[in-house]
């Protein structure tokens, strides 16, 4: 019996493990600079010969623009880019990267993006849309889903245990029981 207590502990303290994230306001020193993540609002735009991806943070859209058939940067490419209709500046910042300096932030909704590619005799129109939610249910979502997830695990863990508990049991009473009759 001993060993299936340990065996549980073991079990239940390797499901919990992973709930001692650090908190809010914890941090290591300095944050380095803002990073494309994956959290970060993304739009793609493919065609033939070009492949666009744009990552919007806050009023900043970087922009890289990559040959679709081997996604090595496109060299010497001018680009035009329309917000909603309107057309915006665009600064080159290294080959096959641009940056878009946004007056206010995206709207919340869908925003459709109109990219014109000129690159050497090669011209594309290539577009997009990025969809903007409130960040506040985004959050609380994600938050929600994370703790429903433990919740749903440490339940099957329980149930789990609890019926190998009555076997462990059935099985100890079946034996005592035929011990028993042979006395």
């Amino acid at each position: 019996m001993k060993v299936f207590y340990s065996l549980t502990c073991t079990l239940f303290l390797s499901f919990i493990t992973p709930l001692a994230f650090s908190g809010e306001g914890h941090s290591h020193g300095n944050t380095p600079t803002a990073v494309p993540s994956m959290n970060m609002l993304r739009f793609y735009a493919i065609s033939e010969d070009f492949e666009l991806v744009g990552v919007v943070n806050q009023k900043q859209l970087i922009l890289y623009l990559d040959h679709h058939k081997d996604g090595s940067p496109v060299l010497n490419a001018k680009l035009n880019i329309e917000i909603d209709g309107v057309q915006v500046p665009v600064t080159r910042i290294d080959e096959g990267e641009f940056e878009v300096l946004l007056t206010k932030e995206l709207p919340q909704g869908t925003t459709n993006i109109l990219a014109t590619v000129i690159a050497g005799s090669v011209s594309d129109l290539l577009t997009g849309t990025i969809d903007v939610h409130a960040p506040d249910a985004l959050e609380s979502q994600g938050a929600s889903t994370y703790w429903k997830q433990y919740v749903f695990w440490f339940g099957a863990l329980a149930v789990g245990c609890l019926l190998l508990l009555l076997m462990i049991q059935r099985v100890r009473h079946s034996r005592h029981d035929r011990n028993g009759d042979i006395a």
